[in-house]
């Protein structure tokens, strides 16, 4: 999906914000202006440079946060702080991404004034979780099931949910949702409804990006003994 991003040119405002929105902490320093009409540049996996637009009317430092070694300020080297001062054209440079989509941040402080800037670029590989089991009949007492899960994330802090057909989420239909080594474990609760019911069980973790990446299993409950 993220590689459609790009389809439009390598870089994609998330949002463009009237001159009042742009300052992030004007309330707490209301006479030092500083922040980016642009907040997020997206980037291609291969190697490349980017740049932000930064709106200012004092000097202050622009810093890449520790942790994103692949990002680096255009022509200053191994450095991980700018000195900067007005209106003025952040450059930056990145690596070419071979693992998974990535995203750094750079922040921008004047004293109390900051503004912090993202950078994401798609990688080479996109992040997966799959199940083995895209459908469970369920009768209408319920009872526990099991699937297999199948993913390539490097950190597997999953987290789960349950929805209905419009998307709303459920909160008394499945239980003790579980996963451990490969395995997705959940307790289907009792249906009280004289119909035979569909929801979703997802499990699902947040990429580098802060995108849900999710396999989701199709419920079919019968109806409950009245």
């Amino acid at each position: 999906m993220k590689k459609y991003l790009l389809m439009w040119g390598i870089i994609s405002a998330v949002g463009l914000s009237s001159c009042s929105d742009i300052f992030d902490d004007a309330e707490y320093a209301p006479d030092i202006k500083l922040g980016a009409k642009v907040k997020t540049v997206d980037c291609y996996s291969t190697y490349g440079d980017c740049s932000f637009d930064v709106v200012s009317n004092c000097e202050y430092k622009a810093s890449i946060i520790k942790g994103a070694e692949w990002l680096s300020f255009t022509g200053q080297g191994e450095t991980t702080e700018l000195a900067m001062k007005g209106n003025a054209t952040l450059a930056l440079s990145y690596t070419a991404n071979r693992g998974y989509p990535r995203s750094a941040r750079v922040v921008l402080s004047s004293g109390e004034r900051r503004d912090t800037l993202t950078v994401r670029q798609i990688g080479a590989y996109e992040q997966q979780v799959a199940s083995d089991t895209e459908r469970i009949d369920v009768p209408g007492e319920g009872g526990k099931y099991s699937v297999g899960i199948t993913t390539n994330l490097l950190k597997k802090d999953f987290m789960f949910e349950t929805l209905d057909t419009k998307g709303y989420q459920l909160s008394d239909r499945v239980d003790k949702y579980k996963y451990v080594d490969g395995v997705f474990s959940f307790i289907i609760m009792p249906s009280e409804s004289r119909d035979e019911k569909t929801f979703f069980v997802s499990i699902y973790a947040l990429d580098d990006w802060g995108e849900k990446v999710s396999s989701s299993i199709t419920v079919i409950q019968q109806p409950g003994r009245q």
